[in-house]
């Protein structure tokens, strides 16, 4: 099972605050997302519950942080066209907000809740393509390693896919590859670092023959 985005919920939130939280937003008083966050509590039984139903339920998150980057820094346009119907973040308030998502995210991921790589591409200042390589990084600064961001994009979700042929390089399983010019661990790579793709075990170099071009 996968949950899609970033959890957002009055539920979640310490319940001598929830009341005051859904009052103030019912009456336009406060940003949703700049609010929730700043009435989160890592540590209340709430998140606690949290944490203990997506793992016993074996749910991975996708927080599509690609997508909810864009959102918070982007222009009131930007943002109105990455979430209809959500307020611009206001300026004063887009730093914290962020810190506050990475740190949510990072308390999930010590406690064990397996972070997956998504972006809802293609949106406003989301491509397709170039935002998943955006994902990986930031999903490292939501305290997974490298290795563990690049299994996030691969190994990680064809196992809660239950997708048994792919994930891997291993014999029989699908010959979809991608190949970089540097080490994916080692480097910050982009999509401009590959030399070519595998697709169904034929060779397509993206590289142009020396003198041309």
């Amino acid at each position: 099972v996968i949950c899609h985005a970033c959890p957002q919920h009055p539920r979640l939130l310490p319940a001598r605050k929830r009341d005051a939280y859904v009052t103030a937003l019912h009456q336009g008083e406060l940003h949703p997302l700049v609010g929730w966050f700043e009435r989160l509590r890592l540590d209340s039984e709430e998140i606690d519950g949290l944490i203990d139903s997506l793992l016993a339920g074996g749910v991975a998150l996708v927080p599509t942080l690609a997508t909810l980057e864009a959102y918070i820094f982007g222009t009131a346009d930007e943002s109105e066209a990455i979430l209809p119907g959500w307020p611009a973040v206001p300026v004063s308030a887009r730093e914290v907000t962020w810190e506050r998502v990475l740190r949510f995210l990072r308390h999930l991921n010590r406690a064990g809740v397996v972070l997956l790589a998504g972006t809802d591409a293609p949106r406003i200042s989301v491509p397709a393509g170039a935002s998943l390589w955006r994902e990986l990084r930031l999903l490292q600064h939501a305290g997974l390693s490298p290795q563990g961001a690049l299994s996030a994009a691969t190994g990680a979700s064809a196992v809660c896919l239950a997708l048994d042929d792919r994930g891997v390089v291993a014999e029989g399983r699908r010959a979809d590859l991608v190949i970089l010019s540097r080490d994916p661990l080692a480097a910050r790579v982009t999509q401009d670092d590959i030399e070519a793709v595998v697709v169904g075990g034929r060779y397509v170099s993206l590289r142009a023959p020396k003198g041309v071009g």
